[in-house]
């Protein structure tokens, strides 16, 4: 009688949680549009003008206005706003006069590569960073690796981006600076896949390819350094936790017994002789 009256409790409760989950998901994004909207309105870039130019007359810019909606009362641009987006239209970058659908598209390519490039070496050397400061806690190589995990954890990204650029780019010229590829190369090279790299190989150009390469030397370095400051954290404080349990202590003794009887068995075997 107490499990058939406990099931509906639980089923109750949970279809609650469920709803409250996702009345706080709708309010939130109710929120992020009414913050988004507020700030593209209160812009003092006139969309409209970055669309026709200075000199447009003004048929022309009452004309572009009116189709942007921009002459309706503020809550029904809001309205039509929130419309847009869920039918999946972005609106027009006022920056290049395209769909910003369009515009995401183009350069998505570009954030996917440096994106998983940066994430495949900031994983790799943090899971074995963190991994040797759990293996040499305490020790000075401990001591250095979590120095240099907390600055990247703490210093801003676009100001170390800068200092970067500064040292490597501009001082030094040890590698290439902003962009995928140098301008010789950039309109040489068909965009097959979107991605630099790929697409320079298909094309045969390994001076395009190192070119390409030596773009991402630096946006890659910045983002892998971000990426592995937390994960050498998260590794060594999830070492040290493991470490610390029985079955390991456990592991150590029976490694110690086996060394233990391999010497015994091997001076009973060889001692006499």
């Amino acid at each position: 009688m107490n499990t058939a009256m406990t099931l509906p409790f639980r089923l109750k409760s949970q279809l609650i949680t469920f709803a409250q989950g996702i009345l706080t998901l709708v309010l939130t994004l109710l929120g992020l549009l009414v913050i988004t909207f507020t700030l593209s309105a209160l812009s003092p870039v006139d969309p409209v003008l970055q669309i026709v130019g200075d000199h447009a007359s003004l048929e022309t810019y009452n004309q572009v206005k009116h189709e942007l909606g921009l002459d309706l009362p503020i809550y029904m641009q809001f309205f039509h706003y929130v419309e847009a987006l869920l039918q999946g239209h972005l609106g027009t970058a006022t920056s290049t006069g395209q769909p910003v659908l369009d515009d995401l598209l183009a350069t998505f390519p570009a954030t996917l590569e440096l994106a998983t490039v940066a994430l495949l070496i900031g994983a790799s050397l943090g899971i074995l960073f963190g991994v040797l400061c759990a293996r040499f806690v305490g020790t000075p190589l401990d001591f250095i690796l979590r120095i240099l995990t907390l600055l990247g954890s703490s210093v801003p990204i676009f100001w170390l981006g800068l200092i970067l650029l500064l040292i490597f780019y501009a001082t030094l010229q040890w590698t290439a600076g902003p962009g995928r590829l140098d301008d010789i190369y950039q309109f040489t090279i068909e965009p097959i896949t979107g991605f630099a790299l790929i697409d320079t190989l298909l094309a045969g150009d390994n001076d395009a390819f190192f070119n390409a390469l030596s773009h991402l030397i630096l946006p890659v370095s910045l983002l892998a350094y971000f990426a592995l400051a937390s994960i050498t954290r998260l590794t060594r404080s999830a070492c040290l936790n493991e470490m610390s349990k029985e079955y390991v202590t456990l592991a150590r003794a029976k490694g110690i017994v086996s060394c233990v009887f391999f010497f015994i068995t091997y001076c009973l075997i060889f001692g006499g002789s």
